[in-house]
């Protein structure tokens, strides 16, 4: 970050909360496919799927599971770079909030819907709209606010 640009506030807020948030989604992916191996190697050795919900829905759902893990990866690896303004960190934020939506709109359309895939599919959305700002994207790209990636 350059001596003379300014860090919008709502950029220090965004990369506090995506650390948190990102640190918190990567801890149940790694849950849920801790859960789902166990549920696997159930299955291997008895030779019947498992009758418990959860466990079955996350075997389905296993590259669902891994696209979330890669959005919160990204989203938090994305988290620290905005904080210093990081070219690179606009995109990897974009990357994440555009994964975790997907991530949270898939499941409704197999008819899974609960108050917290709404609440991440908001918050991603809003993340979304936030870094299209123009004053946010002057905040990363001051060169005339375009979105092309110079050389620094």
């Amino acid at each position: 970050m350059d001596q003379g640009q300014k860090r919008p506030l709502g950029v220090s807020v965004l990369s506090i909360l995506g650390i948190v948030v990102g640190c918190w989604y990567l801890f149940l992916v790694m849950f849920a496919l801790t859960f789902t191996s166990s549920m696997v190697m159930i299955t291997a050795f008895s030779g019947v799927p498992p009758e418990y919900g959860p466990a079955y829905a996350i075997m389905q759902n296993l590259g669902l599971v891994l696209l979330a893990g890669a959005g919160a990866a990204a989203l938090t690896i994305g988290a620290f770079g905005l904080w210093s303004l990081q070219r690179w960190a606009y995109w990897l934020a974009m990357a994440g909030a555009g994964l975790s939506l997907i991530t949270h709109v898939v499941p409704a359309f197999q008819g899974i819907l609960n108050g917290i895939s709404l609440i991440g599919a908001g918050l991603a959305a809003v993340i979304l709209v936030y870094l299209f700002l123009p004053n946010v994207r002057r905040a990363f790209f001051p060169a005339s606010g375009d979105m092309t990636v110079r050389p620094a």
